[in-house]
């Protein structure tokens, strides 16, 4: 929860479009609003965000575990800009 990245996800996650934000639910949770209750409220309880390795690759959903496995970029325009890549590369492919 200290780790830049982790900081920096959240910054994005709170200034970007509610379309945006759907599909990053959908992305990792299979799931494109929240219940009520939150993110602790949704299927399998909340979404786990973990490091991958390398830092260039794209982030990854996994939705079977709701976990976000998040590369550790070295800015936060770096995490949306790749981001914003993975949900459009996501859409772009028809994956629901």
């Amino acid at each position: 929860a200290e780790s830049p990245p982790y900081r920096w996800l959240l910054e994005t996650l709170a200034t970007v479009p509610d379309e945006t934000k759907r599909a990053f639910l959908e992305f990792v949770a299979v799931c494109p609003r929240l219940p009520p209750g939150g993110l602790a409220a949704l299927p399998r309880g909340p979404i786990r965000v973990n490091r991958m390795d390398p830092v260039g690759k794209l982030p990854e959903g996994r939705t079977c575990s709701q976990e976000l496995r998040l590369p550790a970029y070295a800015s936060k325009e770096e995490l949306a800009k790749k981001l914003t890549l993975a949900l459009e590369y996501r859409d772009h492919l028809g994956i629901q």
